[in-house]
């Protein structure tokens, strides 16, 4: 009787697959991202991850394989990255930075590996994704165009398709024009802000000061990217110092202390909601102290800023490595026509 059971539910099951499938054989899986509280994608995390069925290895990693993962991504993904989202999130991540990467493969994949009862719990918000996307799909010109997203989530190298054309945010292009209807418009010079709490508010006069010029500066601050620190820090801001034209360090007593690791004992470094910010500015700055040896002591990308309300009293001995001068937050204005006469080529 049991069995009987299994294959009229396989059966029906492998009906509504194709369903899906044909319904869907046109939206990339880069959608899966789209919205920040995704049940579809949040559905496929949870139950591939804990499906138990396949016993001589973990199901997510058949899956992986299905959809085209090799090897050694996947071995990056059960040692470095599977802590931060899980498995299957990085697993869809990487498929979906393919420019054919569909929905519809993904439904094929749960299909070949009978797992059914994942295609049951995803169809009604696989049908709702579909009817959200009707008016795209029924716009473009031919039926066998994939619908992509304008973007997907920051990805790690290791993990992205050499050929692919989605984009990857954060784009640093369109950081100038953040919270506006504006259409993005190129940068002139793009920087990092690197900054403790107490360093917080000078950052956001400077980046009002900065996002407003003319020509454009772009500003790069990692409370903006909360999402992709949290998915893998270090990685994520590697990438960001190799695109960027200037780092700038906000020079405060807080922020000597944090790279000095002299942060006062019991002090909650979390209050600040620019927490990552704080939390990473020893990383960055051991990039470009490294940078600058390599340079051969020439600093050629890191201009400090002493924010109105600190003076050099209050400051250690300068570092060599922050730039022949550290620059008052009373001259601005010469600062930012400093950044664009001397951009780095």
């Amino acid at each position: 009787m049991e069995k009987k059971i299994n294959v009229d539910y396989g059966t029906d099951m492998d009906l509504k697959a194709v369903e899906l499938r044909m319904r869907t054989d046109r939206i990339h899986s880069g959608f899966l991202f789209a919205w920040e509280d995704s049940r579809l994608l949040q559905i496929l995390c949870l139950f591939v991850e804990s499906d138990v069925v396949q016993r001589d290895r973990p199901t997510w990693q058949k899956f992986a394989e299905q959809l085209g993962l090799t090897r050694q991504k996947i071995l990056c993904i059960e040692n470095e990255y599977k802590y931060s989202h899980g498995s299957v999130w990085w697993v869809l991540l990487a498929f979906s930075n393919e420019d054919d990467a569909t929905i519809g493969q993904i439904i094929l994949i749960l299909q070949q590996l009978k797992m059914f009862h994942v295609i049951l719990e995803i169809s009604n918000d696989v049908l709702e994704l579909v009817d959200c996307l009707s008016d795209h799909l029924n716009s473009q010109g031919t039926k066998y165009t994939i619908l992509r997203p304008p973007n997907i989530p920051w990805t790690p190298l290791i993990f992205r398709s050499l050929n692919s054309r989605i984009e990857r945010v954060p784009q640093i292009i369109d950081i100038t024009v953040r919270g506006s209807s504006m259409p993005s418009i190129p940068s002139a010079v793009k920087i990092m802000l690197t900054f403790a709490d107490d360093g917080m508010e000078a950052a956001l006069r400077l980046t009002e000061i900065f996002r407003s010029n003319e020509p454009r500066i772009a500003v790069l601050l990692l409370r903006e990217q909360q999402m992709h620190v949290f998915n893998a820090a270090k990685e994520f801001i590697d990438d960001c110092l190799k695109r960027v034209d200037y780092i700038i360090p906000i020079a405060t007593k807080g922020y000597y202390d944090v790279i000095n690791n002299t942060y006062p004992e019991g002090r909650d470094q979390l209050v600040s909601s620019f927490a990552s910010d704080q939390t990473y500015a020893q990383y960055v700055y051991k990039c470009f102290a490294e940078e600058y040896v390599q340079n051969r002591c020439r600093n050629m990308r890191v201009r400090a800023i002493i924010p109105s309300e600190t003076t050099e009293n209050d400051l250690p001995a300068h570092l060599t490595c922050m730039g022949p001068t550290r620059f008052k937050e009373a001259e601005i204005r010469e600062f930012v026509t400093m950044l664009l006469r001397v951009r780095r080529i």
